[in-house]
Parts: C-alpha cells; sequence; structure tokens
C-alpha cells in the first residue's frame, strides 16, 4: 500500500450519456475511502497523460458505442484486446486507446491501468441535452461502487 498512488479519470463531455464518465468519476470521489486516490475529469482522454506522475495505478471512465446492448458495462486492464478498440463516444479528439499506446511509448503509462466502460444511447451522447438517460443512474451507481471495490482491492494486494 505504501505509495501507491491511484487515478480516476472520468472522460466525457456535458451531453447527454456521454457524462457518464464524470457522473461515476464522482460518485468513485464520494466513495472511495482509500486517501491515496485522485479523481480528475477530462473532455479528452490526452488531457489525463499531463497527470500521470507519480501514478501508479490508472483507472478510466469512458460512455462508449458498440459494447453491446444500453447500459453494458465492460472492465479491461491495458492492453486492451483488439476487439475491444470500438468507437469509444466519438466525441474525443484523440481515442482512449491511442491515448494509452501515446504515454505508454512516452514513458508515462502506469504499472496498472483499469478500463471501464458503460454503453450509452447514441443519441444521448451526442445531443446538446445536458440530460444523463433516467435508466443510466443505477448503472451508473452501481458501476462507482464496483470501481471503488476493485481499486480496494488492488490496494490489498502486494
Amino acid at each position: 500500500m505504501t505509495g501507491l498512488r491511484t487515478l480516476v479519470v472520468g472522460i466525457g463531455s456535458p451531453h447527454g450519456d456521454d457524462r457518464a464518465g464524470w457522473i461515476v468519476a464522482d460518485r468513485v470521489a464520494r466513495a472511495a475511502s482509500e486517501a491515496r486516490v485522485a479523481v480528475r475529469i477530462a473532455r479528452s482522454p490526452i488531457e489525463a497523460v499531463d497527470w500521470l506522475d507519480g501514478v501508479r495505478h490508472l483507472v478510466l471512465c469512458d460512455a462508449c458505442r458498440g459494447l453491446g446492448p444500453y447500459g453494458t458495462t465492460r472492465r479491461w486492464e491495458w492492453p486492451i484486446p483488439v476487439d475491444a478498440r470500438m468507437d469509444w463516444s466519438g466525441t474525443h479528439d484523440m481515442p482512449l486507446p491511442a491515448v494509452l499506446a501515446l504515454a505508454e511509448r512516452l514513458g508515462k503509462l502506469p504499472s496498472r491501468v483499469v478500463i471501464w466502460a458503460v454503453e450509452g444511447r447514441p443519441s444521448a451522447q451526442h445531443s446538446d441535452d445536458a440530460h444523463l438517460s433516467p435508466e443510466l443512474v443505477p448503472i451508473l451507481d452501481d458501476l462507482a461502487m464496483r470501481i471503488v471495490r476493485d481499486i480496494e482491492e488492488s490496494v490489498e494486494r502486494p
């Protein structure tokens, strides 16, 4: 546990279901008991590269398309398999897998990277509506608690 610093980054935008990563990050910040957990939000995955100094465990959460039915959640550890490289919400200037590959080449990628994704409604991800689909709220609450448990379990591991 000594020296472990975890960074949770919610990726998204203020539009509809694309807010999912931001909402999960907010819930993780409220629920995480580990003092060494920092939480940030980003509009684009590339922003996280500037925040990686001293981070040993990076957790990313983003809305995506192509994961499965609406509300489906998935977890991967980097590097993700080729079949997991779906369209990550599409509002970002550089897709998440490309950002992680870049951070790795720059020697900035933490030793452990976990990616959580949630399938939003495509029309809700790109609308000007600031409201999240109500059906997604309990899914995001559950996802945040899964992330907190995952972080706490990683702290317990040697």
